[in-house]
């Protein structure tokens, strides 16, 4: 398997972005990969066709930082074809999944390659999350267990050691590869208590998680086939009845989020660094 490493045995970390028509939005998610503490990375962005102004902005931090590495696509593969693509050329030791509108903490990377290397035990490393709503002003964060099967898919890392996703599985292809390919064999995933990650709830509903929630019932129940979830079946089918606005109250309510105002991330130095980045998206309290 790759084992790239600098000088100092620091072992290289491969960043996979898939892109489509995120001109609003990428600017925000490269300034916050590139800007981390751990800086033995090679960023490999695949876009999926954009027809907006997201080809123009990759241009243009390619040509600002020599460890991105963009390939442009003539068709949109989707999020977990592209990912597998980049799966295919990554050389790092670890593998970081980063989706095109969502924020990293600045310790995230370092904090994740130190707890893999303590760790030999897990196949991988999350973190818990804060979500931001575009427009709003709140926030809501999830804890999840220190040892887990499955993580904020913005959040995760793995060991390179030949995993890919199974884009068959249309409805929670993201859920079903922590799960059932990650950690198969009794493997699992190892999760950080901080909120080094931040994912954009948008205002027009275009979150790829939205549209698996709304999952079409034929992908559910091709879901239901490949895990035996029966819980899942049932929440496919009646989340693909029910309005947005009630989906989430549901939601929420059984993931135990806790929301906050905005203000809450300029009161903790710890998530104070993602005021530079959620400014772009709502009213950002003061520093």
């Amino acid at each position: 398997m790759p084992n790239q490493e600098t000088k100092s045995g620091s072992p290289l970390v491969s960043v996979t972005i898939c892109s489509y028509n995120a001109e609003d939005f990428l600017e925000n998610t490269l300034r916050s990969v590139i800007k981390q503490t751990y800086s033995n990375m090679e960023i490999l962005v695949l876009d999926n066709n954009s027809t907006d102004g997201t080809r123009s902005i990759l241009r243009e931090y390619e040509d600002q930082d020599d460890r991105i590495e963009v390939f442009y696509s003539n068709e949109n593969k989707g999020a977990f074809r592209g990912l597998n693509h980049l799966i295919e050329i990554c050389e790092g030791e670890y593998i970081a999944i980063q989706d095109h509108d969502d924020i990293w903490h600045p310790e995230k990377i370092e904090r994740q390659v130190e707890a893999l290397e303590n760790n030999e035990q897990y196949i991988g490393c999350g973190t818990n999350l804060i979500k931001l709503f575009e427009n709003e002003d709140k926030v809501a964060f999830r804890q999840y267990s220190k040892c887990s099967k499955v993580v904020p898919h913005t959040s995760l890392m793995f060991r390179n050691e030949g995993f890919y996703y199974d884009s068959s599985i249309g409805y929670k292809t993201d859920v079903y590869f922590m799960k059932y390919i990650l950690c198969s064999e009794n493997r699992n995933l190892y999760v950080l208590q901080d909120a080094l990650s931040m994912h954009l709830v948008r205002s027009d509903n275009n979150n790829l998680s939205k549209k698996w929630t709304k999952g079409i019932p034929r992908n559910v129940i091709r879901y239901f086939n490949a895990t035996g979830e029966f819980k899942t079946l049932c929440w496919g089918i009646i989340a693909h009845l029910l309005p947005d606005a009630a989906i989430n109250r549901v939601k929420y309510q059984i993931l135990d989020f806790e929301f906050q105002n905005i203000a809450t991330i300029a009161e903790d130095n710890f998530t104070r660094p993602y005021l530079g980045y959620i400014k772009s998206y709502c009213q950002a309290p003061e520093k």
